[in-house]
């Protein structure tokens, strides 16, 4: 809100803050930046969720329709599923809440990905986001949809393993194409 040479900035929880507002004011700057950045000391949201939830508003407010957002929705965090973790359903209405151009498709598979590729860039009027369903470790027996491999990487026998099992799902499909 602008109040003469001042802006007034009101926090989704409610507290109030006020700057003045002018071009080379670079503490007014950067308290906006840290506002629009910084966790609110009160309610204590995430940085990242804020910074996210502004820059939804901002694409859908300028309707940047050239903007594609690529989700990858394995439903797996660090600590177990999306669901029990960190429930973000219903992410689709979601997003059309904010007046995005929501596709949802198999993230694994390519005819998929190149139509709704094609279908963002025919968009004309607001921001496109496509919602890849995967599923994490794909192709690797042991380590195929499990949370265990969040934050790890492989020793050389399980390289080794997963290394045989992608080559081995390579070579079918090079074998398919002929």
């Amino acid at each position: 809100d602008m109040q003469g040479k001042y802006i007034v900035i009101t926090t989704h929880c409610g507290q109030t803050i006020r700057l003045y507002n002018s071009r080379t004011s670079r503490a007014a700057r950067w308290l906006r930046n840290k506002w629009a950045a910084q966790p609110c000391k009160k309610c204590k949201v995430p940085e990242w969720k804020l910074e996210k939830y502004s820059k939804t508003m901002f694409a859908s407010h300028y309707g940047l329709s050239n903007l594609c957002v690529m989700l990858d929705r394995n439903h797996l965090q660090i600590d177990g599923t999306t669901e029990t973790v960190m429930n973000s359903a219903p992410l689709e209405e979601k997003l059309k809440a904010f007046n995005f151009n929501v596709l949802t498709i198999n993230g694994h598979d390519f005819d998929a990905i190149e139509s709704a590729i094609a279908a963002f860039r025919a968009e004309n009027e607001k921001p496109t986001c496509i919602i890849l369903d995967t599923l994490k470790g794909k192709g690797v027996s042991f380590m195929e949809n499990s949370v265990d491999w969040h934050g790890k990487g492989p020793n050389d026998e399980e390289y080794a393993q997963a290394m045989q099992e992608l080559n081995a799902a390579y070579a079918a499909l090079e074998e398919e194409d002929k």
